[in-house]
């Protein structure tokens, strides 16, 4: 069985390696032949990141799809990265569907508000539905939250599945051994499961094997308990450095639009508490957030021990429909090291962060301040909430758990 993914971009871009790249072992385990054609390449994502923009390289990319599509006959299933062609209408998707290619779109974001709320009056009226034909052309689509899937479901998708964007278990080593903390193996968080409340079958069991490739892709053995950064029952960092680590992973971009606007609480909490220090993660220069924040590079082989470092882990959003699209990748991440979140109440963050039991939801500055204070001061609570968070994404938000549903998709 060959597949063919259209993916937006290289693995060099987060979005398309946890929503795509990251499955292909298991794909290809399951009997499948993956090739993969991005619309974007590296070096237009180093530039991107750069800040820069190169006309050169997005012609080329427009180019480059377009000729990959004289081959999808070839293929026994087609897997689309939101759209074909960014900015242009959905001549291509209805293509496939006039040639009875029923290929599968995959969402993560809600990327149809780049086109209904766009400021440009050409795009919002030449292309404001386009994300919704796209949805309807296709064979399946499968939306990373319910928000993505009431979406589909309202603009006339055929078939739709939520699979949220996950992490390989094995990557992720839990900061602290404290299983005995967590809920017990036979209690569901009820209040996350998805819409037909289905128990995981992995719940209460050990994570079954996987191939040796996986494993020695990880950064740690799954059995190892990194003591270095455990106290008292496995305390985090706090009382080894006399530091509380607070922190904060992504990109510049997400840094702006979403960190940058809490300046003012983040510095009032570092002079009212001298030992709380905050890690950025994915950020190198400085952002004048305040004298105990350190600004560290992301790389994918060192961001799963820089979030180790960190005794909370945050994810402030803005309150807007585009922000209802996100799939609180972050918390996930915290979560899957064992440790705890402060999230804002929007889209998703609630159903991964559920306040008081795997996080807290702050709604203001005073929250946000007081409910990171609490972690500080409270080591049970912090331990207690960051192994039930850790139950949690090895019940829902682990590639364990969501390969089997991409593989029974793509063999349909």
């Amino acid at each position: 069985m060959k597949i063919l993914y259209l993916t937006k971009y290289t693995r060099m871009a987060g979005s398309s390696r946890m929503r795509s790249y990251q499955y292909f072992p298991y794909l290809e385990k399951a009997g499948m032949t993956v090739v993969v054609k991005p619309f974007f390449d590296d070096d237009y994502l180093k530039d991107f990141y750069a800040g820069k923009k190169n006309i050169s390289t997005v012609v080329k990319s427009y180019l480059r799809r377009f000729f990959v599509l004289f081959s999808v006959l070839r293929y026994n299933n087609v897997v689309i990265e939101k759209e074909i062609f960014p900015f242009l209408p959905a001549f291509a998707e209805w293509i496939l569907k006039s040639f009875g290619i029923k290929y599968i779109v995959d969402y993560d974001d809600a990327i149809f508000h780049n086109y209904d709320q766009s400021q440009n009056p050409v795009i919002k009226k030449f292309l404001g539905n386009k994300i919704a034909q796209v949805m309807r052309y296709s064979g399946t689509v499968v939306a990373g939250n319910n928000y993505l899937a009431e979406y589909a479901r309202k603009e006339g998708a055929k078939n739709i599945e939520i699979i949220p964007t996950v992490i390989d278990i094995n990557r992720y080593p839990s900061k602290n051994n404290n299983s005995n903390l967590a809920l017990p193996p036979n209690v569901i968080l009820s209040e996350v499961e998805g819409r037909d409340g289905e128990k995981s079958e992995f719940d209460g069991q050990s994570l079954p094997p996987f191939r040796a490739v996986e494993k020695s892709d990880s950064q740690f053995p799954p059995n190892v308990i990194l003591s270095g950064v455990e106290g008292r029952a496995g305390e985090g960092s706090v009382l080894d450095s006399g530091k509380f680590i607070v922190g904060w992973i992504g990109t510049k971009t997400t840094f702006e639009k979403h960190l940058l606007p809490c300046r003012e609480w983040i510095k009032e909490l570092q002079d009212q508490h001298s030992d709380i220090h905050f890690h950025i993660v994915g950020i190198t220069e400085d952002m004048d957030l305040g004298k105990n924040v350190k600004y560290i590079q992301w790389t994918e082989e060192t961001e799963v021990s820089e979030i180790l470092k960190m005794d909370v882990g945050i994810m402030p959003l803005q309150d807007s429909q585009w922000e209802k699209g996100k799939c609180a990748y972050k918390l996930i991440q915290y979560a899957a090291c064992g440790i705890p979140g402060v999230a804002s109440d929007v889209g998703m963050n609630k159903e991964v962060c559920i306040d008081g039991k795997t996080g807290f939801i702050a709604t203001s500055n005073e929250e946000w301040k007081a409910k990171i204070v609490d972690y500080k001061n409270d080591s049970e609570q912090r331990l207690r909430m960051g192994a039930n968070a850790r139950k949690l994404v090895e019940q829902k938000y682990c590639i364990q758990v969501t390969s089997e549903k991409w593989i029974k998709i793509l063999k349909e």
